[in-house]
């Protein structure tokens, strides 16, 4: 046990020092101190088990004193030591935070020991108390954290339903259109209003880690440094932007665009917080080991990252920092602390980077500035050169014979009938995945196609498709709906004439994969 005694008078000090040789048992340190502020020093390198002050150490601010030490080390417990004690003085400290109080004239070395045990009792008792408050905390943020993203993606897929309705009218009403028609700029604004919904939709879906994602491996230095040019125009006046690239590959398994969209957004939260002059935002990409599993702290949420090798994204600027109240709802979505939000902000950062199996950390200070690193697990291969897309494929029809659609949106069903009834197939509505199975077996040679809302509740999609293809081998089957791009490839996976398609989807891209589908 070490003890800090800090008493100003060398021979009181004495006198305590032999009162505490002779109650504690052996092995014990006793680091004595003249003043308060020593002893804070002392404190700082850290080692001590507890205080013991005088009371004339601290130059009749008791309390002031108890109040400092308490602050900057809570885990320390503090016993006063007084010549003699004022009742109103020592309740007083209590109150503030010490332990208990010792007057000298009752000072033997059993009681001594008894208030320095107990003393170190209860300070356990209280941190134990804090742990439990504590971890009951982060598991209400844990379940609270989950819960918004489950309803961020159930909002998100209703939007869809409702934009791919929308969307798919407002397009076949401008193709009515004659050229020239003073309708087609208003249609054309809520078109455009409709795909800028569909890019929320679509930041929700990315946050509650449904978003759709083509996963490949890139360098994410060279990736940075083909950012530089972007990089300082978003910051624009003001700042300098200095961006760092290593000097070797960073191979990740990633999206480019969700990558650059991380980059983007640090910078742009960066650069808003830069003073009026001598702003600078450092954006580098290095490599990083971690030794062991390491926790990180992300709002009011953690992410537990394994041991491995790492790539790093870090952004450090000198602005105006993140109050401490402030720093834990940063990723919630939707909060700001500017007029103007930017959507889900953030918490579509925090959603991209957990798709991508990283984490972030975030570091500020109110007035001192932040620093946001992002970690990526490094997949040790070579990137590889950007896919090109294919030209869509030219449209083809008529097609004769019936189509079996199964969706609980009444939107999406009366646009897929339209759409579908122009090109000469016949459409006819499923109440539910049975229904469909029963139209299946029971359609004939007539049945063409049948298109399912892979979304739908019930039985596994997986399963109604493999009794889909027992009542009908030779049926196509279109699915369409909210989930990522590796859901869709697994539940497609094994079939023979099948296919997805994301909502919310135009009439070109159902008629596209329609082709695809029946030639």
């Amino acid at each position: 046990m070490r003890l800090l005694l800090i008493e100003a008078d060398g021979l009181a000090a004495d006198a305590w020092r032999a009162v505490v040789r002779a109650a504690v048992p052996s092995g014990h340190d006793v680091v004595v101190v003249p003043t308060l502020s020593m002893g804070q020093e002392r404190l700082t390198a850290g080692g001590i088990d507890a205080i013991l002050m005088a009371t004339a150490a601290t130059d009749g601010a008791v309390v002031a004193a108890v109040r400092s030490l308490r602050c900057g080390w809570p885990q320390v417990p503090v016993v006063l030591l007084a010549a003699s004690l004022d009742e109103a003085v020592g309740l007083e400290a209590v109150s503030a935070g010490a332990q208990d109080c010792l007057a000298a004239e009752s000072a033997d070395a059993s009681r001594l020991w008894r208030v320095l045990r107990w003393a170190m009792v209860r300070q356990r008792l209280a941190e134990e108390q804090r742990e439990r408050q504590s971890l009951e905390w982060r598991v209400q943020e844990a379940q609270r954290a989950e819960s918004l993203e489950v309803l961020a993606g159930g909002v998100a897929h209703e939007f869809n339903n409702l934009l791919t309705g929308i969307l798919g009218n407002v397009s076949m009403a401008m193709a009515e259109l004659p050229a020239g028609s003073t309708l087609t700029p208003m249609l054309q604004e809520v078109q455009a209003a409709a795909q800028r919904a569909g890019r929320v939709t679509a930041q929700m879906l990315t946050y509650s880690g449904q978003g759709r994602r083509h996963p490949a491996t890139l360098d994410l230095s060279r990736l940075l440094l083909e950012m530089k040019p972007l990089l300082e125009a978003v910051a624009g006046e003001a700042g300098r932007v200095e961006v760092r690239p290593w000097r070797r590959p960073l191979p990740v398994q990633g999206v480019a665009p969700e990558l650059r969209q991380v980059v983007i957004s640090l910078v742009t939260n960066a650069a808003e917080a830069l003073p009026s002059t001598g702003g600078r935002v450092r954006v580098a990409a290095l490599p990083v080991t971690l030794e062991v599993p390491a926790v990180f702290t992300q709002g009011s949420a953690t992410a537990e990252l394994p041991a491995g090798e790492y790539a790093m994204i870090r952004v450090v600027d000198n602005g105006r920092g993140i109050a401490a109240e402030t720093l834990p709802r940063v990723f919630e979505p939707f909060f700001s602390t500017k007029f103007a939000g930017r959507g889900l902000g953030l918490a579509s950062v925090l959603g991209m980077v957990r798709g991508h199996g990283g984490a972030i950390s975030l570091r500020s200070q109110e007035g001192r500035g932040s620093t946001v690193e992002v970690l990526l697990p490094l997949n040790g291969h070579a990137a590889a050169a950007p896919a090109t897309e294919s030209p869509p494929a030219a449209l083809a029809g008529p097609w004769e014979g019936l189509a079996v659609v199964v969706d609980d949106e009444p939107l999406i069903v009366s646009l897929v009938r339209k759409i579908l009834s122009r090109h000469g197939l016949e459409v006819r509505a499923a109440a539910d995945w049975e229904a469909a199975l029963a139209d299946a077996a029971a359609g004939g040679p007539g049945l063409r196609l049948v298109l399912m809302d892979a979304d739908r509740p019930g039985r596994r999609a997986a399963a109604v498709l493999r009794s889909l293809r027992a009542a009908a081998p030779g049926v196509p089957v279109l699915l369409w709906g909210g989930l990522s791009d590796a859901e869709a490839e697994g539940l497609l996976q094994g079939f023979e004439g099948m296919a997805f398609v994301h909502k919310p989807f135009p009439p070109s891209v159902l008629l596209a994969t329609v082709r695809s589908l029946l030639g």
